[in-house]
Parts: structure tokens; C-alpha cells; sequence
């Protein structure tokens, strides 16, 4: 829907090479794109009037947001707004931002909607860019379906791993879709406090706030693999990554499953250390 990018927990996040002087400096096709691009708007413009963008922005990247405060992502966050408070959900948008973020140099999405019909322009974003290495998350959803069965978009298509959320007391929250093959991670999704558009801070629910969690651990554990250098194919890191989260993953019990189980940023991080070790 937006961001707030004045917001305090922003600041630093900016389109590397890019600068405001009416040029595209880093040659990617967009003018002064510092912050990001909407594509709902087709403008620059990307002022939140809903807070669910700058909310599920800051859990991405902002080192003092959510429950996982003593990791600090340090991943740079680009923003592409491709939802319309009015219009909703719009399958050309989103596939054109995906595009965007592929051809930026991204290399994990997070993707904060789901619902509507299948789209062939989606499919066909998705399916390019997973193949070039795209890592991309979403948000299970909020109804209480099992999608192993009510399939939704975009968690469908191959190469997107749907989040479901974790209540605050660990446990998958009575909202949250689940499945045992569609749903990868639950994760944190209930009363998350992270930033608020206008300024401050505010909790909010959902498995929106789920994919961002788990995107952020994602961007921590590649940028230890980039750092440990070793590793060099991006799909290969992409893979290392996947199964940093599922290895580490904690298992639940009861009706609402998932492929992996609770998401665990610590215990991934561990499994991940202990694989590179391996390579020495």
C-alpha cells in the first residue's frame, strides 16, 4: 500500500547509485527511483494512507521491529507499491514490481496479500524471476482454510513459500490458513508491533506480518552465505537458505500444519554456521 519512508526505522534504505537529480543515475529505467517505484500509481509517489505497507516494510528490515531484535538485518530494502487502497489487488502491478525487483539486484520478496483469481501475466513474472533466483515469501492468509485444498494466489505458483501465523503464544493463531504441503514456516503473526506510518509504532496481525519475519531471517542467513564466499551460484544459495529454515524449523502439533514447522531464526542461523563448517 505504501511506505512511510521519513519513518525513523527507514532511514538508510536507499536505491544504491540512484540519485534525485531528474536522471536515472543507476540506469535501471526509472527516474530518481531513491526509495522504490508504485506501480499502482505508476509514480514515485509512495505515501502509505492505509500503514499496512510501512508496517510489513519495517518487520522486512528495521532493526529495532519485531521479535527477533538481537538479529539485525542489515539487507537494504527496495519498495514497490502494487496494491490500490480503492482498487485492490491488481495482477499487472504486481507482476510488473516483482520485474522491478528481480532487475534491482532483490533477492528475497516478501509479498504481503493474497486471494483473487489465478493470472497468466503473474504466473509468467513469478515463474521468471524464481528462475533467475528469487526468493519469495507470502502471507498464507487469514481464513482458517486449509490451502493444501482452497489453493490461493500467489502462494500456487511454484517458487513462492507461503508464511502462516503463530499466535503469541506460540501456537498457530486462530486466524491463520494452514497446510501440510502449501504452508512452508508458521512464524510470528500476532500482535507484532513494527513501525507506524505518520511515526511511532503500532501492533498489528496477520500472517502479513508472518512473510516479512521470515523474509528478514532469509536476507540474514544469504548474507552470511555472501560473506562466507564459498558458495557462489545464487540458486545454490537460495537452496542453502530454504534449508537453513526448514532444517532448523520446530515441529507443531494439532490440526493446523505447515511442511516445516515453526520458524526459528536462531536455530537457523546455528544449522547454517554448522553447514558452512562442513566446507572448511
Amino acid at each position: 500500500t505504501g511506505i512511510d519512508h521519513d519513518h525513523e526505522s527507514f532511514s538508510g534504505w536507499l536505491q544504491q547509485g540512484e540519485r534525485l537529480d531528474g536522471y536515472d543515475s543507476d540506469g535501471n529505467g526509472f527516474v530518481d527511483d531513491l526509495y522504490g517505484f508504485s506501480f499502482a500509481r505508476d509514480s514515485l509517489d509512495l505515501a502509505d494512507h492505509h500503514g499496512h505497507g510501512t508496517h510489513v516494510s519495517s518487520l522486512a528490515a528495521c532493526g529495532r521491529c519485531g521479535p527477533d531484535l538481537e538479529l539485525f538485518s542489515n539487507a537494504g530494502l527496495l519498495h514497490m507499491g502494487a496494491l490500490s487502497t480503492r482498487e485492490g489487488i491488481g495482477s499487472v502491478d504486481i507482476a510488473r514490481a516483482i520485474y522491478y525487483a528481480a532487475d534491482n539486484g532483490v533477492r528475497v520478496l516478501s509479498l504481503s496479500f493474497g486471494g483473487g483469481p489465478t493470472s497468466q501475466v503473474l504466473a509468467k513474472a513469478v515463474a521468471d524471476v524464481v528462475a533467475k533466483g528469487l526468493l519469495i515469501f507470502t502471507s498464507a492468509g487469514n481464513a482458517n482454510l486449509n490451502i493444501d485444498i482452497d489453493k490461493q494466489v500467489p502462494g500456487m505458483y511454484n517458487g513462492v513459500y507461503d508464511i502462516a501465523a503463530l499466535n503469541q503464544k506460540g501456537r498457530p493463531a486462530s486466524y491463520t490458513n494452514y497446510g501440510q504441503r502449501e504452508v512452508y514456516l508458521f512464524a510470528p503473526g500476532d500482535k507484532v508491533q513494527a513501525s507506524k506510518a505518520g511515526g511511532g509504532w503500532i501492533y498489528m496481525s496477520g500472517t502479513s506480518m508472518a512473510s516479512p519475519l521470515v523474509a528478514r531471517g532469509a536476507a540474514i542467513l544469504w548474507g552470511e552465505i555472501l560473506r562466507d564466499g564459498r558458495v557462489t551460484s545464487i540458486l545454490e544459495q537460495r537452496q542453502l537458505v530454504l534449508k537453513a529454515l526448514c532444517e532448523s524449523a520446530t515441529s507443531l502439533s494439532g490440526r493446523k500444519r505447515s511442511r516445516c514447522g515453526q520458524y526459528r531464526i536462531d536455530q537457523a542461523w546455528q544449522w547454517l554456521q554448522e553447514e558452512l563448517a562442513k566446507e572448511t
